[in-house]
């Protein structure tokens, strides 16, 4: 459809293509029926990206099984893959990607694989849209052979024609129309078993080489942690209009930085952070019997650090916070045992200046 003037309108912003549209289909993840092929294939495809320094992120169910995006936040271009698993023996034909589906009732056929595929091409129009077919198994083409990673555009001349001709039909479109340009048959290597496995063996090559910047004592288990919290993404089905709706769906290169570095145990539990604490006012030469009453108390005060409804502790922790920074030069320069008790003297004297509230007197 041409403007007033004669020329083309402009294509809507990448993003604002990537939101949900009434027609889309979103089938979501069960949690009890563990993880799915597709979101063991989307980790593998975040372990792989993450050998170079370009951003991305990964959506689940935005579109198609998994979307690849350059960006989480401003993306400007995609590729869109379908995950298709095969336990049968003898592989794919090309016949089998372009055969429509059955009629459903009341319904027309299903489009074909490609069919779908190249759809999603005809409406990310005037936005660089790459697509992919994913399998465990390759697809014959010409003379019998096998392409475990081939462009459509590498075929012959009669599949190519076959495949435009396939997909013109079911989508209502001419030949010339279907586009075979940054278009992938893709045999992955994932297993159809023990696929964390797999996974984890290309998470230790990565952190053996220092992509990932620290070290993963367990790959198994990051392997395992990275595909759940796919599952989680793939699980968020509710309308999502915008990017901004879509990040529940969407995995960052910062997202899986950070989630492989929760599974790597290098955030640091409230336990351990007051052990390290207390080891350090005892190196430093705490009184001993002060430095026990402390431990004593241990327990308790690790309770209250997890209430996230403990209001008086985060009181407390934000008058040492508030403190800290206007301790006087010669306190500042004390050693830690006494540092601390001027800390705590200074905080316990600031808060006296305070008028006590109605809830701290009804406390007292």
């Amino acid at each position: 459809m041409a403007l007033k003037d004669g020329s083309a309108p402009l294509p809507k912003a990448l993003e604002a293509l990537l939101g949900d549209a009434p027609g889309d289909e979103k089938t979501g993840a069960n949690a009890t029926l563990g993880f799915t092929f597709q979101q063991w294939w989307g980790a593998l495809v975040i372990a792989e990206l993450l050998e170079f320094e370009a951003d991305f992120a990964v959506g689940m169910e935005v579109k198609e099984d998994v979307a690849i995006l350059d960006s989480a936040l401003s993306p400007m271009s995609v590729e869109f893959c379908q995950i298709k698993k095969n336990e049968q023996a003898g592989g794919w034909g090309l016949k089998d990607l372009h055969r429509q589906g059955p009629k459903r009732k009341s319904k027309p056929h299903d489009p074909s694989i490609l069919a779908k595929l190249h759809k999603r091409r005809t409406e990310f129009a005037g936005h660089p849209a790459k697509l992919r077919f994913v399998s465990n198994l390759a697809v014959k083409i010409a003379a019998g052979m096998s392409a475990s990673d081939c462009q459509l555009t590498s075929l012959t001349p009669a599949e190519q024609a076959e495949i435009r001709e396939k997909v013109a039909k079911q989508l209502a479109v001419g030949p010339a129309e279907v586009d075979l340009n940054d278009w992938m048959l893709h045999r992955t290597n994932l297993p159809l078993g023990e696929q964390y496995l797999f996974l984890a063996g290309k998470l230790a090559a990565l952190s053996a080489a220092g992509k990932i910047p620290f070290d993963l004592p367990n790959p198994t288990v990051a392997a395992r942690y990275l595909a759940s919290v796919l599952q989680s993404k793939a699980s968020h089905t509710s309308y999502a209009a915008t990017i901004h709706d879509l990040k529940s769906r969407v995995l960052s290169r910062a997202d899986a930085i950070q989630a492989l570095s929760e599974a790597a145990g290098t955030t640091h539990r409230a336990s351990e952070r007051l052990d390290d604490a207390l080891q350090q006012l005892a190196a430093a030469g705490y009184p001993f019997l002060a430095l026990k009453q402390i431990k004593a108390e241990r327990t308790t005060v690790l309770a209250h650090a997890v209430d996230r409804t403990n209001d008086q502790l985060k009181a407390c922790v934000a008058a040492f916070a508030t403190q800290l920074p206007h301790l006087t030069p010669d306190a500042s320069s004390l050693p830690l045992r006494d540092l601390m008790d001027s800390l705590v003297k200074q905080t316990i004297s600031a808060s006296r200046l305070k008028a006590p509230s109605p809830e701290q007197r009804w406390a007292t």
